[in-house]
């Protein structure tokens, strides 16, 4: 949604998270926990929120590894 610039919503927060995928929520969880006023915004539609995460199930992927285990 677009506002004119006299229109803008205003809130102060001790943390503003800018995207709600896996990195940008447990910054907002983390946040919160150690007792931060949070405002955590993203700019996807309802269809999109969360970034990759949602096509990932909320799991990790990591790339080489096997590599990594040898180590």
């Amino acid at each position: 949604m677009l506002y004119a610039e006299h229109d803008v919503p205003r809130r102060q927060c001790d943390v503003l998270v800018v995207g709600s995928g896996l990195a940008g929520m447990a910054a907002a969880l983390t946040a919160r926990e150690a007792g931060a006023d949070v405002l955590l915004i993203d700019k996807a539609p309802e269809t999109s929120k969360a970034g990759n995460t949602r096509f990932s199930g909320g799991t990790r992927s990591e790339e080489h590894t096997s590599e990594l285990q040898s180590h």
